[in-house]
């Protein structure tokens, strides 16, 4: 699939979801995934399922919830806003869109996927939760830099899920690192 998207497109949706800039999240200290110095048909073989990169989980969850909303990604934020000492609200943090990634159909195709995956015992089928349309996606992801360094494989599972699926309120990412 990587190989018909091609490497110029592949690149030009990574940046557009946010995989090579700070989100710009509410939080010090962010930091950035890790891409390829060069991109070419190799790197796309490998990255086009999800090896040979490193996203941060914010970056990550920030993406899925553009899928999440129509196609839109946001800045994330921690806080809704600040108040001073006496109850006085002194800044206030907005979900307002940077940019349109992906069209609203595309928006809803993928997010049937994503739905599809929980309700009908895919991969995502434990994040189901009776009463609640939930859309999700599992990873998995060898750290490549350990295999390279020491020939041992070590995983990083995750799933994201958002909730309700057609109209998201919530949005939720699972890490576990170097499942036994």
């Amino acid at each position: 699939m990587g190989l018909r998207i091609g490497t110029e497109k592949f690149y030009k949706y990574f940046e557009a979801f946010g995989y090579l800039s700070k989100t710009g999240i509410d939080l010090p200290s962010e930091r950035m995934g890790i891409w390829h110095s060069t991109f070419n048909q190799v790197e796309l073989a490998v990255s086009a399922f999800g090896q040979t990169f490193t996203v941060t989980p914010i970056q990550h969850i920030a993406a899925v919830a553009a899928v999440a909303n129509g196609g839109y990604l946001v800045t994330p934020h921690v806080m809704k806003g600040t108040v001073d000492d006496y109850g006085k609200i002194m800044e206030t943090y907005k979900a307002d869109p940077k940019r349109q990634v992906i069209s609203n159909k595309t928006s809803e195709t993928v997010v049937g996927y994503m739905q599809g995956g929980v309700e009908n015992g895919g991969s995502s089928r434990n994040a189901y939760v009776k009463g609640y349309s939930v859309a999700a996606k599992t990873g998995t992801s060898v750290k490549t830099d350990i295999r390279t360094q020491t020939d041992e494989t070590k995983y990083i599972a995750s799933c994201v899920a958002f909730a309700p699926a057609d109209d998201p309120q919530i949005a939720v990412m699972v890490l576990v690192d170097e499942p036994v």
